[in-house]
């Protein structure tokens, strides 16, 4: 059984820069941003994205070892970029273990350019 947290404090701002701030924190629920919210073209930047996702993820170390990570795949170029798997895989080579994940349904509408589904990770 767990004891309330009395002093819990929610941060709703950008990773990069709480990791900056030297805090001890249970839990990090994140969803890494797309190719084209960092400014790149999907079908150029893919390497960028996997790069800024290994620094990134590097330096993730809650206390309770628990995340939870929130994204698409993504369809560039004429074929699928796996980011699921490509995060499943990194953060495993970080040393998490994979201990779950699920199918979150986000429309029902059919989109040719992106998924209409994300995958909740839980290493």
């Amino acid at each position: 059984m767990y004891a309330p947290l009395d002093n819990c404090i929610l941060y709703n701002t950008d990773c990069l820069e709480v990791l900056k701030w030297n805090l001890n924190y249970h839990y990090v629920i994140t969803s890494p941003p797309d190719f084209d919210e960092i400014g790149e073209n999907p079908d150029e930047s893919v390497k960028k994205w996997e790069s800024l996702m290994r620094d990134t993820f590097s330096q993730v170390h809650p206390v309770n070892n628990v995340i939870t990570i929130v994204l698409r795949d993504r369809k560039s170029g004429g074929k699928v970029v796996k980011k699921h798997t490509f995060i499943t895989n990194l953060m495993e080579e970080l040393g998490w273990i994979h201990k779950s994940q699920r199918i979150w349904v986000r429309s029902m509408n059919a989109n040719l350019y992106r998924f209409n589904y994300s995958f909740l990770l839980l290493p």
